[in-house]
This record gives structure tokens, C-alpha cells and sequence, in this order.
């Protein structure tokens, strides 16, 4: 942070700002010498790690050996999706450094950023769309995560090491282009705010006041949305309780007072009941529509059923068991077998229907229209069918 100490100390803006640089050239310059100064030392620690490795594994025969997989394989998975991971967090900060102008916001709000990121995805996924009859939030909504934030990108990294892999690296591809194209997308934000900063917005606490407020909202709603969904709405008072006592304390630091404090309050309420209402919306619409969405099976290229059996012998690796069906007479029987489940919850939705019941013996997967298994995005459905229905 000090390369960009000018973007947040009065003493030093106008200085910075004199040298006969253009903006876009101190951007680069200094974006560069940044990431030299934090990434070289990692890449130099990580070649000594690879010349210790490779001395071990000329020298014990055993070296190699390890109940995560192969050390080398792991080593430059651990290197590569490390380095990137850094660089990410590095992009993260410089994008918060554009939107702040004093160093306390700076600091803040780059931890805030690196946690509200995974969270309100998570939010969504698995509060919102996991309350969803049939739907199944961890297939598409775990990969966005780890895709989208340093802190997710090391949950993966050290989960896939942990679980090992003899095609580690092959696998890691499909995390690693993703992972890159958001960042690149974060560093393009970050240039586009850098550029259009002004120089006498140095100790506001936000340069832009929307970057705030979307960062204001979405804490607001990852808070909000544990009380709301699921129907309980007995727990509106403690909503509003929390939520305001958190809101107006952010907008009493930010306005460095309560100067204009009715309009934090107006602010409060505008945030709180949209909040709620799409919370609402969401719920009873059930997803806008997406648990009674059945394919037509003229479209649908291939599936991937899994069932267990049953007496529901193998609930925990269910994976295990996946088989893919082309034929087209297979395909129309799992489009008629998910119409007739949508059917049996429309009839007893209003009778007290559990949609936890869905969970563990079957699930079907339709993939893209692409058509290709284990490639794309996934429409996934899971229902607990009874005997006579299996």
C-alpha cells in the first residue's frame, strides 16, 4: 500500500502528482513495481522449493512418495495456483485503493471486499437457491466461489491437494483459466476507477460513494437473507434490529459523524425493504419459476443419472455411480420421471411438503446444451423417490 500512499495521504498527492508522468503511466508503474516487490520473493522461495524437491528425489528413493499424491505434482500445483491466488489479492487491494481516499477505509474495506465476495455468492446459493424444492445448489454454485476470491481460490487449492489426484494438474485447468479471467476482470476495474479518480478526493473516505454502497448492501443482505428465507418471519424484528444497528454504525464512520443521520435512516429503510422484498420474491416465485422448470427432452443431448439403490446403499459417494444415457427414449423417460416429481410437489406444496426430503437417492443432470459430460454448466435436480416410483 505505500506505492499508493498518494491516494490517501493529502502530504504526498500533490508531489506524486507533479512528476511528469501521465495517469495511465503511474498506474502501470506503479500496479508493476508492486507486484515485483510482492510476488518475487514467493516465485524465489517456490524455485528453492523445486530444487530442494528434485535433489530429494534424485537422492531417497522414497522422496516422491506422499499420501496426497506425487510431491512434484503437487509442488507446481501448490506454486502456480498460489501465485495467482497472490495475484488476485494484490488486484483486489489495488481496486479497493481507487475507491477510497483515506487509509483506514483502504484497509477495511480490502478485508471486507475479500470475505463479502464468497459470501454473498454463498448467500445466494445456499440460503436462496438451496431452499429450492429439487435444486441443487452445490454443483454450480461451490465452482463459482472457488473461482471468484483469493480466499475461496485457497479453500480449493488445499482441499483438491488434500484429496490428491494422478491428473491434478489436468484437473486444475478448469479452476485455473476462470480464476485468471476474474481477475483480469478486477484489474480492469481497477484501471478504469484509477484513471477517472480525481486528485482532490484524497482523505474522503470514499472516492466513489457507490462502491460503498454496494458494499454496505451486500452485507446488508448476506445478514438479512439468514432471517428471511426459509419462511421464517418471525424473525423480522431481530432483522431489523441488526441489520440497522450495523448499517447506521458503517454510515456513522463513513460520514465521520452524524451529520445528515435521517438520511442514513432513509437510506437504512430503502436497503432493508428491498432486501426483504427480493428475499420474498424469491421465495414465493420459487426461483422465478426455476423448480417447475422441466427441458423439453428434444433439447436435452444426454443425461447422467445416479441411483443408489433401494435400501440407499451408497448415499455418501453417490458420485460414484453416475451413468450417462444418450439414447433418446432414456432421456424421455428422466424428462417424464421430472414432470411427474413436479407434478407430486405441486399437489402437496400446500399440504406441509418438506423440501429437505429431496436430497439423498437420486439425481439427475442435465448438461448444456453443448451436450458434452463433464464439461459446461449443469442443470441438476435431486429427489428422493420412493419404490414404487423408482
Amino acid at each position: 500500500m505505500n506505492l499508493y500512499n498518494y491516494l490517501y495521504k493529502k502530504s504526498v498527492v500533490d508531489m506524486t502528482l507533479s512528476l511528469p508522468l501521465t495517469t495511465k503511466q503511474r498506474f502501470f508503474s506503479d500496479f508493476l513495481a508492486g507486484i515485483f516487490t510482492y510476488l518475487v520473493p514467493f516465485l524465489a522461495s517456490s524455485i528453492i522449493a523445486l530444487i530442494i524437491n528434485g535433489i530429494g528425489s534424485a537422492v531417497i528413493p522414497d522422496w516422491s512418495f506422499s499420501v496426497y499424491g506425487d510431491i512434484t505434482t503437487s509442488l507446481i500445483t501448490l506454486i502456480v495456483d498460489g501465485f495467482f491466488c497472490m495475484l488476485m489479492v494484490y488486484v483486489l487491494t489495488v481496486l479497493v485503493l481507487s475507491c477510497c481516499g483515506s487509509m483506514f477505509e483502504s484497509l477495511a474495506y480490502t478485508v471486507i471486499l475479500n470475505g463479502l465476495i464468497p459470501g454473498t455468492i454463498a448467500v445466494f446459493g445456499y440460503i436462496f437457491i438451496g431452499n429450492l424444492f429439487g435444486i441443487d445448489a452445490s454443483t454450480n454454485i461451490l465452482p463459482i466461489i472457488e473461482k471468484t476470491s483469493p480466499i475461496s481460490g485457497l479453500i480449493h487449492l488445499t482441499s483438491s491437494t488434500v484429496n490428491g489426484s494422478a491428473n491434478m494438474l489436468e484437473i486444475k485447468i478448469s479452476w485455473l483459466i476462470p480464476f485468471i479471467i476474474i481477475t483480469g476482470i478486477y484489474f480492469a476495474g481497477s484501471y478504469f476507477l484509477y484513471m477517472k479518480r480525481k486528485a482532490e478526493s484524497v482523505s474522503k473516505p470514499f472516492v466513489y460513494k457507490a462502491f460503498y454502497y454496494v458494499m454496505i448492501t451486500g452485507i446488508t443482505f448476506c445478514i438479512g437473507t439468514l432471517f428471511t428465507m426459509g419462511g421464517r418471519s418471525k424473525n423480522i424484528i431481530p432483522l431489523i434490529i441488526i441489520t440497522a444497528v450495523i448499517y447506521l454504525i458503517f454510515e456513522v464512520i463513513t460520514n465521520r459523524g452524524f451529520k445528515k443521520f435521517y438520511m442514513s435512516v432513509i437510506r437504512y429503510v430503502i436497503t432493508i425493504v428491498a432486501v426483504v422484498g427480493i428475499s420474498y420474491l424469491f421465495e414465493v416465485t420459487e426461483g422465478f419459476g426455476a423448480v417447475t422448470k422441466i427441458p423439453d427432452a428434444d433439447n436435452v443431448k444426454s443425461v447422467e443419472m445416479n441411483y443408489t439403490g433401494v435400501f440407499n446403499t451408497n448415499i455418501y459417494n453417490d458420485n460414484d455411480k453416475l451413468t450417462v444415457y444418450t439414447d433418446r427414449n432414456t432421456i424421455k423417460s428422466v424428462v417424464k420421471m421430472h414432470r411427474m416429481v413436479i407434478d407430486n410437489y405441486n399437489e402437496q406444496k400446500n399440504e406441509g411438503y418438506n423440501n429437505l426430503n429431496n436430497r439423498l437417492n437420486n439425481k439427475t443432470y442435465y448438461p448444456n446444451e453443448s451436450g458434452t459430460v463433464g464439461s459446461g454448466t449443469y442443470y441438476t435436480i435431486k429427489y428422493n423417490l420412493k419404490k414404487e416410483r423408482a
